[in-house]
């Protein structure tokens, strides 16, 4: 069903979302063709067009489908088709653009009146059915496929576009003489999912305890700042647009282009709207001077951006655009422009204060002017063609802008979405006041009571410095003249982020051991460990030297893609920081107070984890969770990021993966943990153990070519001596060998030898736990450890999988392990088709039975990555479990014990607001 419906929104959207379709429109090339048949020539190649850019994230069942879906969306294309070559020959070109210009507005009054409602003076979805549900949607009846709906849409376009076009549609500005756009008051960006029941839940409050701070933000503040390019000072605007279009990973003249070129028809058209005098045309000419101006009004068919803009191959320089934004001087000369992040609150000022982005004033304004029934019956309509043409192609390269920060649908797993995230962080950073900005964001929120942000360590004491000031200081501006404050409250998390060791030719413990100072890079992931313990140890003194701070500074977390670091690796680092000879217990204030210095009880570090999220087998993911739970020492109210592995249906993944392709050594420890695990249940099945031994031997005679002294529990005792410290592990370990003289490693050797030594005469060396541990910071074997190999996933497989599963659940349940989910991150990053498979439903079913369940929290993840928020996310969740034909009533039930669980389980913990404030004043006092 997502397929279906991101298909049909793909055609739906197509000419609001091709860029290419400002220069040479497709759809006006067919409808102004001369012949029958060059019409139907034209819309096969755009039949063609729409398959190549779709097909990467969605299936096409076959071209008719395309065809079909074009024509009940854009009848408009085969109207042209029949008629015969004298009748084309009379096409009113002009009338032609209108109409289709008529096309798109009218598509954009149609979702407007679909999707949006208001409620309590908040936009909302408008979840229950109307008239133009199928038409846009196709037979999706219910209200969850509905929020299906919007949801992809919702990644795929802007939304205020819509909510702007819905007030304009209801007329609400004649309730008003000036001021037109106070409608706007309160909403930013995107639309509340929850209905009245729901929305009564989240009023109770809610938390949030997954959170990258790197993607918190949202799509609209980003464009805000990019279309201010020009506001900037000197040099810098030219520095930011190179670094701007190097982030999205086009650093091309023309895809800079693209983004200037709408920050100049922002300008122009906003101005115009200010003054709103004669035509759009006749303002262009009052303002702009343009040397040997080449565009043509009267030909409408061959319109060009680039002559609108006077701008030709020769002179298409960033001084140029620079020198078209100065030309209209209606802006900077203006009272206290400094004061404004947009020039749009300087165009239409108003004396309320009203709390909207000016990019939603500005969209008001221009859909306004274009749906004016007088100015459509104006003698020179031309005029109105050229500004809704303008219009459009400043909405194409603004949704095409929102492509390349937003995640499509496309390939699972991180390492696709890490481009994503990589691109949108590093972009918000560098266009806006970050931190502020993201803070602001974050308070737009009135439902958010607690709030977790994930940072990395790096520079950990100079960034928490500017994260805190930062979040202090909108603190003071959202509570600016009240008497009793309130704000979310917050707590930082550190999240060491997972790197790949791909510098295996390299890797020798051998050639460490007559140094008294031991180079980490000879050992697999030994620089990482010793860098991850670095910043750890950092941690730790920066919490204990700084009273107040550690109810700030709350936890520790591993982060980004799960298949790049092995658990093993943060094991000992996470173990040594929950130590309790890492943390005091009391802390003291070095000031007195009534002669006796303070004691200030010091807050226990928490923990998290990133696990279960990506993985190459089913096998790995539990693996994984396993690992954290018993090598990091999890205990009750730790938790786990995501666990997307614990709620797949096994049969179900099986089909879409008979085959799965892993390194040999990831293989060989998936089976050594099952073995492990199985050895301690006594009702399992023998065969199964059995299956798993040989299977075992098999694998671990491809890595060490001699088994003498192997077998499945020595391989197992190998596989623990992993999560150690190595440095710690390599000085006190006393290796067991003959007299012989090592040598360097022969890598070229046709045999290759236990530790190295002379490839001859050491067939008879046998194998310990302490040998096999070594073997893996051997080149040598460390190759064939990491050789890819394909397996087959076997009905056998299948059983161990759903064993494990349910393994681990009751583990997780026992221990009060908490899981973190993040329903859109989870669907778009994980095995599942849609929300309906999520593993919240498996982790914590509405029917308890006698299953073991799970505590569970629902955060947002990465809210500028996948264009959400944190109240969305749990109505998301609420309506897939309304669509299980539960009651009203449970649902309701269901989704607050969740609701409460993101309070009661948050590292945040129960405090007054004043008493917060007062001890983040201390800490910014001793950080500076």
């Amino acid at each position: 069903m997502r397929n279906r419906i991101y298909l049909n929104l793909e055609i739906l959207l197509y000419p609001f979302r091709q860029v290419e379709y400002n220069e040479q429109h497709a759809f006006l090339k067919i409808l102004t063709a001369a012949k029958e048949s060059d019409k139907r020539n034209c819309i096969e190649e755009v039949v063609s067009d729409i398959l190549r850019d779709v097909s990467g994230r969605t299936s096409v069942q076959n071209l008719d489908e395309i065809r079909l879906l074009l024509k009940t969306h854009y009848p408009l294309l085969f109207e042209y088709i029949n008629m015969n070559d004298e009748e084309s020959s009379v096409i009113d070109v002009n009338q032609v653009i209108e109409r289709l210009q008529g096309e798109y507005q009218n598509i954009l009054n149609r979702l407007s009146k679909a999707l949006i409602t208001h409620r309590d003076g908040v936009f909302a979805l408008k979840s229950w059915k109307n008239d133009e549900d199928e038409k846009l949607f196709g037979p999706y009846s219910n209200v969850f496929q509905k929020v299906l709906v919007f949801k992809e849409l919702n990644r795929m376009i802007p939304i205020d576009v819509i909510v702007c076009n819905y007030l304009v549609q209801n007329k609400y500005e004649e309730h008003c003489e000036r001021e037109k756009h106070y409608q706007l008051d309160g909403y930013y960006s995107g639309i509340s999912l929850a209905d009245k029941q729901l929305d009564s839940i989240l009023r109770k409050g809610i938390g949030e305890n997954h959170l990258h701070f790197g993607a918190v933000g949202d799509f609209s503040a980003l464009w805000i700042e990019t279309m201010n390019l020009f506001r900037q000072k000197g040099t810098e605007k030219k520095n930011i647009i190179e670094q701007l279009v190097s982030c999205i990973g086009h650093n091309t003249d023309s895809n800079v282009y693209t983004i200037l070129s709408a920050c100049i028809i922002r300008e122009w058209m906003a101005c115009f709207l200010s003054e709103e005098k004669n035509s759009f045309w006749s303002w262009r000419l009052n303002h702009v001077e343009i040397e040997n101006d080449e565009f043509d009004n009267e030909t409408c068919e061959t319109f060009s951006m680039d002559k609108f803009l006077g701008i030709s191959k020769r002179n298409k320089t960033f001084a140029t655009f620079d020198l078209l934004w100065q030309q209209v001087d209606l802006l900077e000369q203006r009272k206290d422009s400094e004061r404004y992040n947009d020039y749009i609150y300087m165009l239409f000022p108003s004396p309320y204060n009203i709390n909207t982005y000016g990019e939603n004033i500005f969209l008001f304004y221009a859909l306004q002017y274009m749906n004016k029934p007088e100015s459509r019956e104006s003698e020179d309509n031309k005029k109105d063609i050229l500004f809704q043409r303008l219009f459009w192609c400043y909405i194409r390269i603004k949704n095409w802008f929102f492509s390349k920060i937003v995640q499509q649908n496309g390939i699972n797993g991180l390492d696709y979405f890490k481009n994503f995230y990589d691109k949108s962080s590093e972009l918000f950073a560098q266009m806006s006041n970050s931190y502020k900005d993201k803070f602001r964001i974050l308070f737009h929120n009135p439902y958010l009571r607690k709030v977790e942000i994930r940072i990395s360590p790096k520079e950990c004491e100079a960034k928490l410095k500017n994260i805190l000031s930062a979040y202090k200081e909108v603190i003071d501006e959202q509570n600016e003249g009240a008497i009793n404050l309130k704000f979310p409250v917050l707590g930082i998390v550190f999240h060491f982020i997972k790197k790949s060791d791909n510098n295996i030719s390299h890797k020798c413990w051998k050639n460490n051991e007559n140094r008294a100072y031991p180079m980490v890079e000879n050992w697999y992931y030994g620089k990482m460990q010793e860098d991850y313990n670095f910043q750890m140890n950092k941690i730790l003194d920066m919490r204990n030297k700084i009273p107040y701070l550690s109810n700030i500074v709350l936890g520790l977390d591993a982060a980004s893609g799960e298949n790049d670091t092995p658990v093993c690796i943060f094991a000992p680092i996470f173990d040594m920081a929950r130590s309790s000879s890492s943390q005091p217990p009391v802390m003291s204030l070095n000031n007195q107070i009534n002669g006796k210095r303070p004691l200030l009880k010091n807050k226990s570090l928490c923990f998290t984890f990133h696990a279960g999220e990506d993985f190459r087998h089913m096998l790995s993911g539990l693996r994984r969770i396993d690992e954290v739970i018993e090598h990091c020492r999890f205990h009750a109210g730790d938790r786990i990021g995501h666990g997307i592995v614990l709620g797949i249906d096994p049969e179900q993944w099986q089909k879409n993966n008979s085959v799965v392709v892993l390194p040999r050594g990831e293989y060989l420890e998936n089976m050594l943990w099952v073995w492990d695990c199985l050895q301690q249940c006594s009702d399992f099945d023998a065969g199964l153990l059995l299956y798993l031994q040989e299977k075992i031997y098999h694998v671990a005679e491809k890595i060490l070519i001699n088994m003498n002294g192997i077998n499945t529990h020595v391989l197992h005792q190998g596989y623990l001596k992993r999560f150690v410290l190595m440095k710690e592990y390599f000085q006190e370990c006393i290796l067991q060998s003959d007299n012989k003289q090592p040598r360097k490693c022969p890598k070229e050797a046709k045999k290759v030898s236990i530790y190295c030594y002379d490839e001859y005469g050491c067939e008879n060396q046998l194998w310990d736990a302490d040998k096999l541990a070594h073997a893996i910071h051997c080149v040598c074997f460390l190759k064939r450890f990491e050789e890819p190999v394909q397996v087959r996933v076997t009905s056998q497989d299948v059983k161990l999988i759903r064993f494990m599963q349910e393994y681990l659940l009751n583990k997780i349940s026992k221990e009060g392990i908490v899981v973190e989910v993040n329903p859109t991150s989870n669907v778009v990053i994980g095995e599942m088709e849609s929300l309906l498979e999520h593993q919240a439903y498996v982790l914590n079913p509405i029917q308890k039975g006698e299953k073991p369940t799970a505590l569970v929290n629902i955060n947002s993840d990465d809210p500028l990555v996948f264009n959400t928020d944190i109240s969305n996310e749990i109505a998301y969740l609420y309506y897939g479990l309304q669509n299980s034909h539960i009651s009203k009533q449970e649902c309701m039930k269901w989704i607050d014990e969740l609701r409460q669980n993101g309070l009661d389980t948050s590292f945040v913990e129960d405090v007054d607001c004043k008493e917060y404030y007062e001890q983040l004043k201390f800490i910014l006092r001793q950080l500076k």
